[in-house]
């Protein structure tokens, strides 16, 4: 006989401790379908390895402002209209 959870959870770190806890006092997992992640290895994803391949390993960090010396996403309030004058 399979045993399958029927239990919708998405926390990883809770299912994780769930299934410790279960094992330690039932026997058996709850979710037994629930594999916890593996630990980052530090490997770069495709776009990672092309950019720093190609030279354009700045592209990957956030823009710094020459100015401040402090990094900012896009500011777009400005060219909305809307704002105050």
């Amino acid at each position: 006989m399979s045993r399958r959870s029927h239990t919708k959870l998405y926390h990883v770190r809770l299912m994780s401790n769930i299934n410790t806890l279960s094992n330690r006092v039932l026997g058996h997992a709850v979710l037994p379908e629930f594999v916890p992640p593996g630990s980052p290895t530090g490997e770069r994803i495709a776009v990672e390895y092309l950019l720093a391949q190609s030279d354009r390993g700045d592209l990957l960090g956030p823009k710094q402002d020459s100015k401040a010396g402090s990094c900012f996403a896009r500011d777009t309030s400005r060219s909305s209209g809307g704002g105050k004058s």
